[in-house]
């Protein structure tokens, strides 16, 4: 085990720390990389090609909704990183997959909500990449207007 000084004064007497580091201490930052490069990872892994609906995505009711876009990426994350490690059928869809490999993190209740949506949940794990950037640009587009209005100023300057 080791010690650690959580207060910067709570030194034992010899001089070592006096608090007991947790066995496992969780750091979210050092899978970043790898995090990071998760479309590219699963294109290695599994053979991809483009969305058959794309337009029907992109008008979806269903993804009109910022709250549901959210929803669908963290969903998309969670499938990506699992279909690298499992390699699962290319042809499989994806909510077939994500009933048969129940899937641990996120919120359950908003998954189920992401595969209700018939556009989505068909979508076979081949194209699961492509449907990944079509939620993003979803989500730049409706994130990208609002900017000027958070963001200072400064940070608002045309480029030459």
């Amino acid at each position: 085990s080791r010690l650690i000084d959580v207060n910067s004064d709570d030194m034992a007497r010899d001089g070592r720390m006096s608090k007991l580091a947790p066995p496992i201490f969780l750091f979210k930052g050092e899978l970043l990389h790898q995090h990071r490069d998760l479309p590219r990872q699963l294109i290695k892994q599994l053979s991809q090609e483009p969305v058959h609906n794309a337009r029907s995505l992109k008008e979806d009711p269903f993804l009109q909704e910022n709250i549901n876009c959210r929803e669908t990426i963290n969903l998309l994350d969670l499938v990506m990183f699992h279909a690298t490690k499992s390699r699962p059928n290319p042809n499989e869809t994806l909510k077939s997959y994500c009933q048969a490999f129940n899937l641990v993190g996120g919120n359950k209740e908003a998954r189920g909500r992401v595969l209700q949506c018939a556009a989505i949940g068909s979508v076979p794990l081949k194209q699961l990449s492509s449907l990944y950037e079509i939620v993003e640009s979803i989500v730049a587009d409706a994130i990208l207007p609002t900017l000027p209005k958070v963001l200072p100023g400064k940070y608002c300057a045309p480029l030459p």
